[in-house]
């Protein structure tokens, strides 16, 4: 129901701005077509692909990070999607195509339309935010990997391998222009070893340039096969990992001067590892090893003190100018002494990302782990249950859900399912916590948008979140390999119905009442669908007739087998089958009929 949700809040966000047809850069070059996306938040009306830009460790990933969720929400879960995947997909190719729109033709994005949040008729494309100037603009506008651009080419080249036809460009564009930026950002600077590090406002990349890169180039190696972006890829994990502490965290920069914390992103880093992990078995072992770490370290520091809530603890150094980096310290929220001078709010995005990471890490590191009542499992869902409403206050951030919502921002209008800024420290006493201390009518109350303005990220990594969860819960582990004595496929009362031992990937059918599969049985009383494990085949068998067609789809409804006309009696070769569940769909007559089988290695 949430995510359904999830994809409405985003439409209901669209930025239909029509000056932004014809909108003028901070400099003085001619206006250009940067219409569409998403506003930034409901006190925003401005489109970011990141920013806080300026303070180098802050930015967080905006609208591109909007619509490559939304595809990977629905790769994740195609079926449960499937009453949904018009409006779906749309709206990811709302974001795509406004991506598009964004990318000059020079090669690099540009990172942001502002006008003051709203305040100011003079809306350009611009780089803003300064030290001492929260509202400040500038031309540098070119986006960094860790601007908004690396998750810009994931968010294209998804697009493009997912075959995304719903707006108006072709998976060929999206290839095209995510190719188009990567290779941009890699090409030697001005100045710099490449325009990445020009971009980048410190000339130095760090590790959300890391983590970003590690994505675009891992989409792009799933698009084109490219093995010139898996090599990239392993170059950008080898970075991650060498600024992971022997303890499990990690730090932002090189030096590992930095602790890294991040008030939405927190998250990625383990997403990143785990998408390439799906596609390079060279890189397991190592990213593993490092998720191994990392899980132990967040468990360490949220039991570390009294934590009635569960809430995911962080590494931090505050800030204080000009003597620079404090001592690092364990604490829950985001200081708000820090390197952008202004910027704290609360943390629902950051949240709903360690919730995903926690459930891919287990995932990728533990074989037969499913998602239960495991301690791993309980930490994911305490980051979920905080922003739906078991929190100190009471306050479900989903507007509209549960029993107490906060207020619209200062005349907005709060958008059902958006999802709010949430809790923070106290901005006196930081050991404290607070939530919208102004009242909300007064000459203050634009202070509130800490708390509760709803924000794009914070909808996006809901949807990850439950998403992630969801795809565990309807494809999970199963442990078939325990049949013995001939018998690898059984019904749900254990009684064996044919195959064999002794063979590469067992056939097998799992417990009914531990998997939630359908029964074996024929279906309609005339096919008949058994395994030859032995051939590593399944056979389809009927009474009735010589030709009919047939399609088997995975657990998140990918096709990965249809044949028209197939032929009574004949065979689905499953020797390429990856382990999991699958099903297979036969339809005779205009009617179609399914059952579920599992391949096991």
């Amino acid at each position: 129901k949430t995510a359904f949700t999830m994809v409405d809040f985003f439409k209901a966000m669209r930025s239909t701005d029509t000056r932004d047809q014809n909108l003028p850069f901070f400099d003085t070059r001619p206006t250009t077509n940067v219409y569409g996306g998403w506003k930034d938040a409901t006190g925003d009306p401005g489109k970011h692909m990141s920013h806080l830009s300026y303070a180098n460790f802050f930015n967080p990933q905006q609208i591109p990070f909007v619509s490559w969720s939304l595809l990977k929400s629905y790769e994740l879960n195609k079926n449960l999607f499937a009453t949904k995947a018009t409006d779906l997909l749309n709206e990811a190719a709302w974001g795509a195509d406004y991506i598009m729109r964004n990318v000059d033709a020079a090669g690099y994005l540009y990172i942001a339309i502002f006008d003051d949040w709203g305040g100011s008729n003079n809306r350009q494309i611009c780089e803003w935010g300064a030290p001492g100037n929260d509202a400040g603009r500038s031309a540098n506008y070119q986006a960094a990997m860790r601007e908004g651009a690396g998750i810009a080419i994931a968010a294209l080249a998804k697009s493009s391998k997912m075959n995304l036809a719903a707006g108006t460009n072709t998976a060929a564009n999206y290839l095209a222009a995510a190719e188009k930026l990567y290779n941009h950002l890699k090409s030697p600077g001005t100045g710099f070893k490449t325009k990445n590090i020009q971009y980048c406002n410190d000339h130095k990349e760090n590790l959300i340039d890391w983590y970003c890169g590690l994505l675009a180039s891992t989409e792009l190696y799933k698009a084109t096969n490219n093995t010139t972006y898996l090599v990239d890829s392993r170059v950008f994990l080898d970075k991650i990992i060498a600024v992971q502490n022997p303890q499990g965290w990690l730090s932002s920069d090189s030096a590992k001067l930095r602790p890294y914390y991040h008030a939405a992103d927190e998250g990625l880093p383990v997403m990143a590892a785990v998408e390439l992990a799906s596609i390079d078995p060279q890189s397991v072992t190592k990213i593993n090893t490092f998720l191994s770490a990392w899980i132990k370290w967040y468990v360490n520091v949220t039991r570390e003190v009294t934590n009635p809530f569960n809430y995911v603890r962080q590494l931090q150094s505050a800030y204080v100018d000009p003597s620079g980096l404090q001592a690092a310290k364990t604490a829950f929220f985001l200081p708000h002494k820090n390197e952008t001078g202004y910027w704290w709010q609360g943390e629902n995005a950051r949240l709903n990302s360690m919730a995903t990471a926690l459930v891919l890490a287990k995932r990728q590191i533990t074989k037969n782990y499913n998602f239960n009542t495991d301690s791993i499992s309980m930490l994911a869902e305490a980051q979920i249950d905080w922003v739906a409403g078991k929190n100190p206050f009471g306050i479900c951030m989903l507007h509209n859900f549960g029993v107490q919502n906060y207020p619209a921002y200062g005349s907005k209008i709060n958008i059902t399912g958006g999802i709010c800024n949430g809790i923070t420290s106290d901005d006196l006493t930081e050991t404290d916590i607070s939530s919208m201390p102004y009242d909300n009518n007064g000459a203050t109350a634009w202070q509130n948008w800490r708390w509760i303005e709803q924000w794009l990220p914070h909808n996006a990594w809901w949807l990850m979140s439950v998403a992630t969860i969801s795809n565990n819960l309807n494809n999970p582990y199963i442990d078939c390999n325990g049949v013995s004595g001939g018998e690898a496929f059984k019904d749900s009362c254990g009684k064996c119905v044919g195959g064999t031992t002794g063979f590469a990937p067992i056939l097998s059918k799992a417990n009914c009442s531990v998997t939630g599969l359908e029964d074996y049985e024929d279906v309609n009383q005339a096919f008949a669908v058994f395994p030859n494990p032995a051939n590593e085949s399944v056979i389809i068998q009927n009474n009735i007739c010589n030709l009919f067609d047939i399609k088997v789809l995975d657990m998140q409804g990918n096709e990965v087998f249809s044949e028209v006309n197939f032929y009574n009696g004949n065979a689905i070769n499953t020797s390429k089958f990856k382990p999991g569940i699958y099903s297979v769909a036969i339809r005779y007559e205009n009617q179609v009929k399914k059952v579920k089988f599992a391949v096991v290695r």
